[in-house]
């Protein structure tokens, strides 16, 4: 199951649509039963029928689909696709959540130099084009100025990715907003970082 499957699935459990209630109510709406003289007419009884069918079929072409054997018995069908689908949904819980861990063990404080670099390059490109950078912009000219730095490229390399700016942008942003922010002359200064500017 997908992230999109499961973001559907979620979808599905928000607004009932999963809710056994709930689709009886919709097939009573929607094949008029119990609404006029008769309980059904025999149009829509029909009608009923070969949605009934169809509903089968797709159970057992959805069986297929999840690599086992289709069954005859409507009953069991139903019960081997909510077992699938709970086990690809559990399937899919772990790998996220592992996912997430892992994250979080990546994450690591940002070295000063590359914080400055990255800040340095946001004011650079600001000025030049008066308007905020965009990542990759912006990722071109931290690469620029940190490969003048004396830090080794693979200390850097890795921390210059778009989740990263996109978190750092929003700080510089606010920071450069109003007049009189800290220039990159001044932070070469007061960081001996030499090779900033």
């Amino acid at each position: 199951m997908s992230v999109t499957s499961k973001k559907s699935f979620w979808a599905l459990l928000q607004n009932d649509a999963l809710c056994q209630s709930k689709a009886i109510s919709e097939i009573q709406a929607e094949f008029e039963i119990a609404t006029g003289d008769k309980l059904i007419s025999g149009e829509n009884l029909k009608y009923l029928i070969q949605e009934l069918a169809a509903e089968r079929v797709a159970s057992r072409v959805a069986l297929v689909a999840l690599n086992t054997h289709p069954v005859s018995n409507p009953a069991a069908a139903r019960e081997q696709i909510y077992d699938l689908c709970d086990e690809a949904l559990q399937r899919l819980l772990k790998v996220s959540g592992r996912t997430k861990q892992s994250n979080k063990v990546r994450e690591v404080a940002l070295p000063d130099y590359f914080l400055c670099a990255a800040y340095v390059a946001h004011v650079r490109l600001l000025e030049r084009d008066g308007k905020n950078p965009g990542w990759r912009k912006l990722e071109k000219r931290v690469t620029d100025i940190l490969g003048r730095s004396p830090h080794r490229r693979d200390q850097w390399m890795h921390l210059v990715t778009k989740s990263r700016f996109d978190k750092l942008t929003p700080l510089f942003r606010r920071h450069t907003r109003e007049p009189g922010y800290v220039t990159p002359e001044l932070i070469a200064k007061e960081t001996r970082f030499d090779w900033l500017t």
